[in-house]
């Protein structure tokens, strides 16, 4: 789906932008975060959509991003988001930036799944055969 930067909704209470949609056999959420420290919780504790048939905010179907294991959410982003003025500088910086979304990418390997009757809950792998059929 194309979103053109163009999400629908924005939740004050979060700091996030977000839309949601669908097609005839998936749901897909995106998401935007453009303050440091909202996108710092974010890489830190993840975050969970919750799906509720039944009303209130319990016991719904969950899927949280990212999911870790143990002691993985240590890992801290202490980037600066601005870029710098002088080339030499902001040259470094855009390749030290480069280099954390690579870790980054690298530590998002899980997805947390709560609530689903026909799944135990459990961290997945995206590419999961079992999380593949699910969706």
């Amino acid at each position: 789906m194309e979103w053109n930067d163009q999400l629908e909704a924005y939740n004050k209470n979060t700091g996030i932008f977000y839309t949601i949609a669908n097609d005839n056999s998936n749901l897909y959420l995106t998401i935007k975060a453009t303050d440091q420290n909202i996108i710092r919780k974010i890489v830190l504790g993840g975050i969970t959509f919750t799906i509720n048939t039944m009303g209130g905010n319990k016991n719904g179907a969950a899927i949280s991003f990212p999911a870790y294991y143990g002691t993985d959410p240590l890992f801290f982003i202490t980037t600066n988001n601005r870029p710098e003025s002088d080339v030499t500088k902001n040259k470094i910086q855009m390749d030290s930036m480069n280099a954390r979304n690579k870790q980054l990418k690298d530590r998002f390997k899980k997805i947390g799944v709560r609530g689903i009757q026909t799944i135990k809950d459990c961290l997945y792998s995206p590419n999961s055969n079992l999380f593949e059929s699910i969706l």
